[in-house]
């Protein structure tokens, strides 16, 4: 029932040009979407007409019921964790660890269904409740919201794709000059044919199995440098990163034929509806434009440093076009700006 509900936080954003409007009914994630979006956040906004809507509502199993009445007749996917649903542009996902989400891809809006006791911790719900479904319909304005890394030295950048934490790793490269974009999560803004790696906010997750409880430790690797933080970069290298640790580590360079191929297998996010192709995916764009490598990661930082700066000189000659100037010409939003 609507009056059991707490009032709802409101809040009004503008995602790098995309704008949103969420309502949260779940006050304990309350100050996880401040950390994650507050960056975003407008002070007034005006009605748009092609704005995003948001709302997370706690359980209500009436709701949910009406809501998932028209699953049953719709295709289904699943891995061990996560079912997903997709009817034309309506979608559902259902987990067990925190709760349910309808993503309508037509209408521009999701509504999200926190369990009263979520295994997750408030981190991890709220890129499951608020970030996920949010990257899902912001795609269709240019801006891609992926959970991979982003890295930048001297205007030159990269993304990480990572099936594991590799808090480690950031931190060396950091020691050596490198400075972080996005530490959990990135956006990606097309701008002059290419893509831009924009910031998002987030931590990084301990990978030594360590926890308070059953929740994971979270850290912000930037928190006592702030100059190892940066905004954007062009992005001139993916690199992505199989499972399971070596030995030693070891790069690949992939050719550019075979490139695509493996950006989109190795895409963090799967792209909804599951069951219809997507024709601009940004693999092609970065497939085209950037170094692609492949690596397999030992225990030793130092030869993961070793690989990235590989990939910067490999790349680095390129004529760069400064992104600095282009924010001066107003070709790229701002941050502020959105």
């Amino acid at each position: 029932m609507e009056t059991g509900l707490p009032p709802p936080i409101k809040y009004s954003f503008s995602i790098y040009g995309a704008a949103l409007q969420l309502a949260n009914s779940c006050p304990a994630i309350d100050e996880q979407i401040s950390f994650f979006l507050n960056p975003f956040l407008l002070k007034r906004s005006a009605a748009q007409s092609n704005e995003f809507h948001g709302q997370i509502r706690p359980f209500d199993m009436a709701e949910v019921t009406h809501s998932l009445s028209r699953a049953s007749a719709t295709e289904r996917y699943s891995d061990d964790l996560v079912e997903i649903y997709s009817l034309a542009e309506k979608q559902w996902t259902v987990d067990d660890r925190w709760g349910i989400c309808e993503i309508d891809l037509l209408k521009h809006r999701w509504r999200s269904w926190v369990l009263p006791n979520p295994s997750l911790d408030p981190i991890q719900l709220t890129e499951a409740a608020v970030l996920w479904p949010m990257a899902q319909l912001l795609r269709s304005r240019g801006v891609e919201i992926v959970p991979a890394i982003s890295i930048e030295r001297a205007g030159w950048g990269a993304l990480l794709i990572a099936p594991y934490p590799i808090p480690g790793e950031i931190s060396r490269i950091i020691r050596a000059g490198y400075r972080v974009i996005g530490q959990r999560w990135t956006a990606l803004v097309q701008q002059n044919g290419r893509i831009v790696l924009r910031h998002i906010p987030g931590l990084v997750q301990s990978s030594s199995g360590r926890s308070i409880g059953r929740r994971p430790i979270w850290t912000d690797l930037t928190s006592d440098n702030p100059w190892a933080s940066a905004d954007l970069a062009w992005c001139d290298a993916v690199l992505t990163i199989a499972p399971g640790r070596r030995s030693k580590t070891i790069g690949r360079v992939i050719p550019a034929a075979e490139s695509q191929t493996l950006l989109r297998r190795a895409w963090p996010i799967p792209d909804l509806p599951i069951n219809r192709p997507r024709l601009q995916h940004p693999a092609a764009l970065l497939s085209r434009d950037c170094l692609c490598l492949n690596l397999q990661l030992s225990r030793h930082e130092d030869e993961f440093l070793d690989l990235i700066e590989f990939a910067r000189r490999r790349t680095g000659s390129r004529v760069q076009v400064s992104i600095n100037n282009a924010l001066r010409r107003h070709t790229i939003p701002s941050r502020i700006a959105g």
